[in-house]
């Protein structure tokens, strides 16, 4: 039998091999998987309401404050525009890369990754000019580190608070057409969060949540404690810090917001969203590697293209 000390220090190397893998995602081999979605899920986790199939477009992700139904099969005003697209990758807690270091960075990380395997910009010649921006978090909770463009331009540190009134300027000092919005784990709960601080003026693609997870819920010494002790109710749903009026304000607002999620992560998993299109992936393999293994799924995969090539 282990010492008391011994048990301990293994839970704890236990809990920094999961803040690892489920963020850096080190050593992670593609894994198969399949995906069934279904849209207006009870985020109570009841039965799920409204089943489509999974080829049938969903039309109408939520519901204005007027109680009428957003057509998200609509085209957007400016889409056919020449004005530039706006896209930006959120990634996860610890997913920057050389994130102790004090030029931590999103580039070569998971979201970087993740961009480069679905930015029309990056396989095709896209007719439209885009701007592109890329975050991840270090181990500082409150703080993400961000950087325009493809190439490893030197990252800042800001707040999800102050990346949007950033954001918000380029709406009137720069020709932007549309803005579609990706985020994984805590860069889901961001995403969210980031749309809701926007004004209603935008001209969104789409939002996409992948396994989105929150930073309110789950912080950091909540999910220690979710490993070590007791469950953490956060850490394996997804955001609930975030109220009915305003979710139905960003599915309006958004047009089309596709909530990718799995649930075989012992640890960390997110759920459904009332007012997304939700897609319950089934991931094989590793199940204590689903929360990034998710990040290779192919219907994912060709979810953010899809949304990115608008």
């Amino acid at each position: 039998m282990f010492s008391s000390k011994t048990a301990r220090s293994l839970k704890l190397s236990l809990v920094a091999w999961h803040f690892l893998s489920f963020a850096v995602g080190c050593g992670d081999s593609p894994p198969h998987q399949t995906g069934d979605r279904y849209s207006g899920a009870s985020t109570s986790g009841s039965s799920p309401k409204d089943s489509k199939s999974t080829n049938q477009k969903l039309a109408g992700i939520g519901k204005p404050s007027d109680g009428s139904t957003p057509n998200s099969t609509a085209p957007n005003p400016s889409e056919n525009d020449s004005g530039k697209q706006l896209v930006i990758y959120f990634g996860g807690f610890l997913g920057c890369t050389n994130m102790f270091a004090e030029d931590a960075t999103p580039i070569d990380s998971k979201i970087d990754i993740l961009q480069k395997s679905t930015n029309i910009h990056t396989t095709t010649s896209h007719h439209r000019e885009q701007i592109l921006y890329m975050t991840c978090y270090t181990p500082d909770p409150d703080s993400i580190r961000v950087v325009e463009g493809r190439s490893p331009t030197k990252p800042y540190k800001t707040t999800i608070a102050e990346f949007a009134k950033q954001i918000e300027a380029l709406r009137t000092s720069t020709d932007v057409a549309t803005i579609a919005v990706i985020g994984h784990s805590y860069g889901g709960w961001s995403a969210i969060k980031f749309v809701s601080l926007l004004s209603d003026k935008w001209n969104f693609s789409g939002l996409i949540t992948i396994d989105p997870i929150s930073r309110v819920n789950c912080a950091p010494n909540d999910f220690i404690n979710h490993v070590l002790n007791s469950p953490t109710k956060g850490c394996i749903e997804s955001p609930k810090d975030f109220d009915s009026q305003t979710l139905q304000r960003i599915a309006a607002g958004t047009k089309k917001w596709q909530n990718f999620y799995q649930t075989q992560d012992p640890v960390l998993r997110a759920s459904s969203i009332d007012v997304a299109e939700n897609i319950v992936v089934k991931v094989d393999g590793d199940a204590g590697k689903a929360h990034t293994g998710i990040l290779q799924m192919d219907e994912l995969l060709a979810g953010v293209r899809a949304l990115v090539s608008r």
